[in-house]
């Protein structure tokens, strides 16, 4: 049985940024403790229940905008079929 939170973990929710620009490095978060993101590109993904404020701030001394943000999480039947073994 899971509880809520962490089905909201396993299911992998994340905010997803579109960035103005790519990031050169991601040593910013690196060095703000920040982990649990994917970068890729001009798209941030901040997964599970993350605030933004330090991702934002990170990006905001490194003169990228954030261009979109947006909520993303595997739906139920997905997660499921991943727990047992389906695609």
């Amino acid at each position: 049985e899971l509880s809520a939170s962490e089905l909201n973990r396993e299911s992998r929710q994340a905010t997803v940024l579109t960035l103005s620009q790519p990031l050169s490095s991601d040593a910013g978060f690196k060095e703000a403790g920040l982990k649990d993101y994917e970068l890729s590109g001009t798209t941030l993904k901040i997964y599970g229940m993350q605030s933004t404020n330090k991702y934002l701030t990170v990006l905001a001394q490194a003169n990228i905008e954030v261009m979109n943000m947006s909520k993303e999480a595997d739906d139920l039947e997905t997660f499921f079929m991943s727990m047992i073994g389906g695609k």
